[in-house]
């Protein structure tokens, strides 16, 4: 796949947990991508103005969806989550992507084990959200999930609607 630089719009930001937000982007020019990848957030550094920074964030939304969705922990002095923390609906952006190889692979049979802390749960949320994994459902999945509180538990409920899923969240 290509890679794609395009503006982005911010249509929501809010926290779904106390340390976790999910910004949704319109973005001016699509950008393809297959389930489990991440793309790339330009901003200023709030240090110096002159200098661009960039940070990888996965994808949460699935492929087909209209809107482009990242889950991102707040990390507290964090540049990127700082920034991405304070856009409002209406702000904009730029984004490139897509990268990785990390995506949800078809064969049969197969029995994935998808093993994940904190937010690294966002690309199995949009392989388990999208298209491909509805017509290549595997006949088991089990989903291993560790955070540190149970707050921290993030899209439980999808995975639990899931027919063949064992979904474990083990928090420490």
């Amino acid at each position: 796949m290509a890679l794609i630089k395009t503006k982005a719009k911010v249509v929501r930001n809010e926290y779904i947990s106390k340390t976790v937000f999910e910004i949704d982007f319109e973005l001016k020019d699509p950008i393809p991508f297959e389930a489990g990848q991440f793309v790339m957030v330009k901003f200023k550094d709030p240090e110096n103005p002159e200098k661009n920074m960039s940070r990888s964030y996965s994808v949460a939304s699935n492929p087909e969806s209209p809107v482009l969705t990242l889950c991102i922990k707040f990390v507290e002095g964090g540049k990127g989550t700082t920034y991405l923390s304070n856009l409002k609906a209406g702000d904009e952006t730029e984004i490139w992507g897509p990268y990785g190889r990390f995506t949800y692979k078809t064969q049969k049979p197969r029995y994935p084990f998808f093993i994940a802390t904190g937010t690294g749960i966002a690309p199995y949320y949009s392989m388990i959200s999208s298209q491909r994994f509805e017509e290549f459902q595997p006949t088991r999945l089990t989903c291993l999930l560790g955070v540190r509180t149970e707050d921290e538990i993030l899209y439980a409920d999808s995975f639990k609607k899931l027919e063949n899923c064992e979904f474990i969240p083990v928090v420490s």
